[in-house]
């Protein structure tokens, strides 16, 4: 079987199958992408909502860029100052 939403729901389709689905969605319209890979609207809408899931919960995962103030090397080396 394919892999688990966040909901725990097992998905009908492959990781790299859903990704493939993405990809297409990315150039063409959800029904042109059912239509080429002989599935339903619904099974497409389907992976891209999973898709949108998953990228929410890995932005609400990634830490916040720690904030660095750091000096100016080529200000410094040409005898200026920095803040």
């Amino acid at each position: 079987m394919g892999p688990k939403g966040p909901d725990g729901a097992m998905s009908r389709f492959t990781a790299l199958f859903e990704a493939l689905v993405i990809d297409w969605l990315k150039e063409a319209s959800i029904t042109a992408v059912a239509c080429q890979l002989r599935m339903g609207w619904d099974q497409v809408d389907g992976v891209m909502q999973r898709a949108v899931t998953r990228g929410l919960a890995r932005r609400a995962r990634k830490p916040a860029a720690p904030r660095r103030r750091g000096r100016d090397l080529l200000r410094a080396s040409r005898g200026g100052t920095s803040t």
